[in-house]
């Protein structure tokens, strides 16, 4: 589940045509290797995939915990869906959509 701020970047059909046509790597196992509270709603979360590790934002809305876009990923969910694509197609960080 996204936090409110990350709902306010981008709308539900732009979330599922992006994830339609730029597809993540599936397949892999991801493992949670930390976890730390940073205030009472706010959580950084270790993730492991591939030997490669990195840190994600939770905040707690709501009743639940939500997934909370990094500053780099709030500038590019800013920018128009199609170019998002493009980019993402161009660098090659697009898995094979299905």
């Amino acid at each position: 589940m996204l936090s409110a701020h990350g709902k306010a970047l981008i709308s539900r059909e732009d979330y599922i045509r992006y994830a339609k046509d730029c597809p993540g790597v599936t397949g892999m196992a991801a493992q949670v290797t930390d976890a730390r509270l940073e205030t009472p709603e706010k959580a950084v979360v270790v993730i492991k995939v591939l030997g490669f590790t990195v840190s994600t934002t939770m905040v707690y809305e709501r009743g639940a915990w939500a997934w909370e876009p990094s500053p780099e990923q709030t500038v590019d969910w800013s920018k128009p869906l199609d170019q998002r694509i493009a980019e993402g197609k161009a660098s090659g960080s697009c898995g094979t959509p299905k």
